[in-house]
């Protein structure tokens, strides 16, 4: 992998880097997907709109003092993109409005999940109608298949695609062909992961009171903080991740299959404009909306500022004008 993680395949994303640019140092605008997209689909600072945190039912987004949608009114690469004459479509996540999936501004053709989205039992909204899928079909595959229909339409002019899968995001779940393929392979564990020194513990961690440990209790005399054992065990910690449901190199593994499964959605989309002699003039860029914590510092998911959580993947290929194996070290 060009991530250099070991066994993990992604042969399509080896591609985009290889053969096109990588940003080393590309940093998101927020840990969570809500005001990290508003700032990629604005340019702006997701303040600037009143979105802080990720986007909820409204009496969540009252006590996040936020708003409820992404304004109308804001900026969109795919409103200035269409006035330029592109043809636009969405396909998969938005999560720019709470669980809203109806077509937003600026695209001619609309295909979104509600909220998160799922990896089976597939419903999207497409141009304002609500659709149900197969349960057995993986909806990685079909946004996959329907933005190829798009662009196969739309060739003749200029088209602007934002595909926005379901994967990588947690509860992951990888396509019935890459299912175990890395029930072998040993986890990853960061240096952080043990810090501090005590192990992971048996659950829970109580006195004779029922109370949870603390202090020279739990550490002895080194007296570390009880914020960090609480956090370590709280459902984003790596000794009680969501709360105790998936151990965590069953979860790494699940992680590590869906992101082959997306790899190979991409390297079809990528053979495909290939045969359609697009490859070399179609600009592809690869991101992630924010990043994740694999056990540093000893926590999992991402929902803080801790680098794992927001610096992410950033590629680019078009090969009319991108050299092949460019780095970009600078802080983007």
């Amino acid at each position: 992998s060009c991530t250099n993680t070991g066994w993990i395949e992604t042969p399509a994303i080896d591609r985009l880097a290889s053969q096109g640019l990588v940003m080393n140092n590309y940093y998101s605008a927020a840990p969570v997907s809500s005001p990290s997209r508003v700032g990629l689909t604005t340019g702006m600072f997701p303040m600037e709109w009143g979105i802080n945190t990720y986007l909820q039912a409204r009496k969540g987004n009252a006590a996040c003092e936020q708003a409820d949608y992404l304004s109308a009114d804001a900026p969109s690469m795919a409103r200035i993109l269409h006035e330029a004459g592109y043809a636009t479509g969405h396909f998969g996540k938005w999560h720019m409005g709470n669980q809203d999936d109806m077509p937003q501004p600026g695209f001619d053709h609309w295909e979104g999940f509600r909220g998160q989205g799922t990896y089976y039992n597939t419903v999207l909204n497409i141009n304002g109608e609500r659709v149900k899928f197969d349960p057995e079909l993986y909806s990685t595959d079909i946004l996959t298949d329907h933005a190829i229909d798009f662009v196969r339409d739309n060739e003749e002019g200029p088209f602007f695609i934002y595909l926005s899968y379901k994967s990588v995001h947690s509860g992951f779940q990888p396509s019935p062909s890459r299912k175990g393929m890395y029930k072998d392979e040993k986890a990853v564990y960061p240096p952080s992961f043990n810090v501090p020194e005590y192990g992971i513990p048996r659950l829970p961690s109580k006195d004779a009171d029922g109370r949870p440990l603390a202090g020279r209790g739990w550490y002895g005399e080194s007296r570390l903080p009880d914020w960090v054992k609480n956090q370590r065990e709280s459902w984003h910690g790596v000794d009680y991740q969501y709360h105790g449901a998936l151990p965590y190199e069953e979860d790494f593994r699940n992680y590590c299959e869906t992101v082959t499964s997306m790899d190979d959605a991409i390297g079809r989309l990528l053979d495909f404009l290939q045969a359609e002699g697009l490859g070399e003039s179609t600009l592809v860029i690869y991101m992630g909306d924010n990043g994740f914590t694999w056990g540093e510092h000893g926590l999992i998911d991402k929902r803080n500022f801790y680098e794992p959580s927001v610096r992410v993947p950033m590629l680019a290929y078009c090969p009319e004008l991108i050299p092949a194996g460019r780095t970009v070290e600078e802080m983007v």
